[in-house]
């Protein structure tokens, strides 16, 4: 597999990811990915990229997006939130412009892993948006955004900027009992090895 370069990450988004993963932040995911149970589906997909990550991890994935881009690193079916079955955990962090896809994301799982800009620019927000829905926050972190590596890599060596690191990713439940064990996953979670573009990240204080 080619993987994509932090130039495709910060040039080309849609041909990557919206945000920039480290091994860490995989590896938090699929911790608490294995917490909530098997089924695991990533809604908004996107390329399959973070699918394919977490199924190194051993974290199987159903990759869906209302419109699949060209650019495919996993099997990625065209279906939007409210096509889907129920299912343990619901990955959400890209919704189709115009639409508002929280209820339906909601209804299909007990833990949500939300992955979005605090600026607001993916459509949803994490613990503010999915409480009305009864869901509390377990664990949260920050990581760059597309934009944030499109700055540092115009800026070297220059000051970050403002409102950096511009992603979050909050790991939601609807199940109480569940908070402790989703939180103490994703702490504890180790990763196994530096992403390709993780160097990159480093030569440019990402």
């Amino acid at each position: 597999m080619d993987w994509p370069a932090l130039e495709t990450f910060a040039r080309r988004p849609r041909d990557a990811l919206m945000w920039l993963p480290r091994a860490a932040d995989v590896a938090r995911i699929a911790a608490a990915l294995r917490v909530a149970g098997p089924r695991v589906a990533d809604v908004g997909a996107g390329t399959g990229l973070l699918a394919v990550l977490l199924e190194r991890e051993g974290v199987a994935v159903e990759a869906t997006d209302a419109s699949p881009p060209a650019v495919r690193y996993h099997p990625v079916a065209a279906r939007p939130a409210d096509a889907l079955p129920p299912c343990d955990a619901a990955i959400v962090s890209w919704m189709e412009a115009g639409k508002d896809y929280r209820e339906a994301v909601a209804r299909l799982a007990p833990v949500i892993v939300n992955v979005y800009d605090v600026e607001g620019g993916c459509g949803v927000m994490g613990a503010v948006d999915f409480a009305p829905f009864g869901f509390a926050e377990a664990a949260s972190w920050r990581t760059p955004s597309f934009e944030d590596a499109e700055f540092a890599l115009d800026r070297k060596g220059r000051l970050q900027r403002k409102g950096y690191p511009g992603n979050r990713i909050d790991v939601l439940t609807r199940d109480p009992a569940l908070v402790p064990r989703l939180r103490a996953a994703a702490r504890d979670a180790q990763p196994k090895g530096p992403l390709p573009w993780e160097r990159g990240m480093d030569e440019v204080s990402l």
